[in-house]
């Protein structure tokens, strides 16, 4: 599959060098872009496989061995070639429908790649100028988890909260679990708790139990008894 993935990119650079219509061009370098990011993805995957069956080795030698890092530099630096595609195609094609896209791919990669600034304005720019986009609520999550990280709990809630209201239900869930945290961190505790039931009586109600959904319903049942004990309500 990564061989796959040259080929292509081998194919679309040839291309783009002799693509001169406007819209041919334009689908070529959000291909361009959208295959850096599939391969650094794939690349990051194996990089993961080859860190966890080192530490297994190690372990197995050393019970007590220490902890290696994972080099991510290799994937890293397909990422900053997909970056500057994209920013190439927004640079040619300022007017172009499927900027949300590239917006969205660029707040992407800039959070991989660890530039959370720029990638929180491409994430903001996003919501805020295509709000109907497909990407939307992917972006508005986003927003969540990096107010959340941030500690600014308010600001978060009101994109988990916009997650919430959308379509799709997989991050609506996650989101309700977050949005309960949130809560809790601003001292609300009744809303905390009222998340956290939700996201059991959701996992109950579901026809067909998902990972998400039983990894989200352990946790809020967990979660549950912390908040109860937190707030003191033993009952």
């Amino acid at each position: 599959y990564y061989r796959i993935i040259d080929q292509q990119i081998d194919e679309i650079k040839k291309l783009l060098s002799s693509a001169k219509a406007e819209r041919a061009r334009a689908d070529l370098l959000l291909r361009y872009a959208g295959l850096h990011v599939e391969k650094a993805n794939l690349l990051k995957m194996i990089l993961d496989q080859k860190y966890q069956k080192k530490v297994e080795e190690l372990k197995s030698k050393d019970p007590n061995a220490g902890l290696m890092k994972v080099d991510y530099t290799p994937a890293q630096k397909l990422r900053n070639v997909a970056v500057q595609i994209y920013q190439q195609f927004l640079t040619e094609f300022p007017k172009e429908a499927r900027r949300d896209q590239a917006y969205y791919f660029l707040g992407f990669n800039f959070f991989e790649i660890g530039n959370e600034k720029q990638g929180f304005e491409y994430y903001r720019r996003l919501t805020e100028e295509f709000p109907n986009s497909d990407y939307v609520l992917e972006s508005q999550f986003a927003l969540g988890e990096y107010y959340f990280e941030k500690n600014e709990f308010t600001k978060a809630a009101t994109n988990y909260q916009s997650v919430i209201k959308g379509r799709n239900k997989r991050l609506a869930l996650f989101a309700t679990y977050k949005l309960s945290w949130c809560y809790y961190k601003l001292g609300q505790f009744d809303q905390a708790l009222k998340g956290l039931v939700a996201i059991i009586r959701a996992s109950q109600n579901t026809g067909q139990k998902t990972g998400l959904n039983i990894r989200l319903d352990a946790e809020a049942r967990r979660d549950l008894i912390l908040f109860y004990i937190e707030t003191g309500n033993y009952k």
